[in-house]
């Protein structure tokens, strides 16, 4: 499969995925408790699996690209850089003016705050020496992932008894694909050999599949149709959208470096 099929299939998946998922938040789920409404359910369960349907459509026409081989690999240039910087931007964000974390749970908010703090204070780091070419150490990129890690541990600790069964799902996903995204990133960075290149160019693009369903449809809820569902809220989100521009651009990256090689 050629690499703009492939994008365009991400493309359409992620655009549809994202109209489905508003209309499943807005008219199927209940929007106290976010369980699914009764008398929708059959609707409800059939979105449910189109979403899935599109994540595996994603992953498969990735995994079916053929320029993406195994070698060497260079994250020269100004996108990752701008995507990491946006990306510490976001999480810092989030910290401030999320509800996440409670006090409940194996991390408080205090340590959250640091793990928060020391990912994106690394990030912002690694991307000013990549825009001025200087030198970092390569280890700064797994602050990342222990960011996710605990994040993980975070939403698990705090949500898992509560009825926010769609969006709390779905975040899950989310959160896990975006560790596995970052570690790959951060193999990359740390020179550690890469195998099955492949198969992360697929998870990163599932990544920016996830992230963008988990993200822009509360985005369209809460700024457009000023919906107030209290499922929307304690999970936060703001970060959905960067980490999905950092997905593709990393796939992207990987791409091309196998496109400059022939």
């Amino acid at each position: 499969m050629s690499a703009k099929l492939n994008y365009f299939i991400f493309g359409v998946a992620t655009l549809s995925g994202v109209a489905l998922r508003t209309v499943m938040l807005l008219f199927t789920l209940d929007p106290k408790s976010g369980f699914v409404v009764n008398e929708y359910s059959v609707f409800a369960y059939l979105m449910a699996a189109l979403l899935c349907l599109g994540a595996v459509t994603v992953f498969g026409s990735s995994l079916a690209v053929k320029n993406v081989k195994d070698s060497e690999i260079s994250l020269n240039g100004y996108v990752l850089p701008v995507s990491l910087i946006l990306f510490s931007a976001g999480i810092v964000y989030e910290s401030l003016f999320s509800s996440l974390p409670s006090d409940k749970g194996i991390f408080g908010p205090v340590l959250y705050g640091i793990v928060t703090v020391a990912a994106a204070a690394s990030l912002i780091y690694i991307a000013v020496c990549k825009f001025i070419k200087a030198k970092y150490p390569p280890l700064l990129t797994l602050v990342p992932v222990v960011f996710w890690l605990v994040r993980l541990i975070v939403v698990f600790t705090n949500f898992s008894s509560l009825a926010l069964v769609s969006d709390y799902v779905i975040e899950t996903v989310f959160m896990c694909l975006a560790l596995l995204t970052f570690f790959f990133y951060a193999k990359i960075e740390c020179n550690q050999p890469i195998k099955h290149v492949r198969f992360f160019f697929a998870v990163s693009l599932v990544c920016g599949y996830a992230a963008t369903l988990c993200s822009l449809p509360r985005i369209i809820l809460e700024i457009v149709v000023k919906s107030q569902a209290v499922h929307l809220n304690p999970v936060p989100f703001s970060t959905g959208i960067v980490v999905a521009f950092f997905a593709v651009a990393l796939s992207a990256k990987l791409l091309f470096e196998k496109l400059k090689e022939e």
